[in-house]
């Protein structure tokens, strides 16, 4: 929300922020965004029962393909599930192609990336977000 706030009072944030201003989005045309950004759910109590995870969404530009490659976590942080979704076929995400030999390159790269969206801060974290592959 920071970056936005900032974009609609014309100001520039004085320390590094990693967010997007969404302003863009409102605006006609053609908006540059991300290639891939990061999903997560922290352990905190849910009142839906749902279990923390971490998850990055890729779009890779060059024939609009998109994925998501997510992990499901203990309460303590330990990985107990992991799950790939080519979204242009599945947009509902009902069918993992985690264990699929034939995704095994995607699902590699994707939890790289995942790995360092987890780590970025203090404005690298676009830098990652922008980074062409897959």
């Amino acid at each position: 929300m920071a970056p936005t706030i900032a974009d609609l009072a014309e100001v520039t944030p004085w320390l590094p922020v990693d967010g997007r201003s969404l302003l863009p989005l409102l605006s006609p045309g053609s908006v540059p965004w991300r290639k891939r950004f990061l999903i997560e759910h922290p352990p905190v109590g849910s009142p839906f029962g749902v279990p923390p995870y971490l998850a990055v969404r890729q779009t890779r530009l060059s024939d609009q393909r998109a994925a998501v490659y997510a992990e499901t976590l203990s309460g303590d942080g330990v990985l107990t599930d992991a799950e790939l979704y080519d979204l242009t076929t599945d947009p509902y995400q009902l069918e993992s192609l985690h264990a699929d030999p034939s995704w095994r390159r995607v699902r590699l790269i994707l939890r790289t990336h995942l790995e360092a969206l987890k780590e970025c801060g203090l404005g690298t974290c676009q830098i990652l977000e922008d980074r062409n592959g897959w």
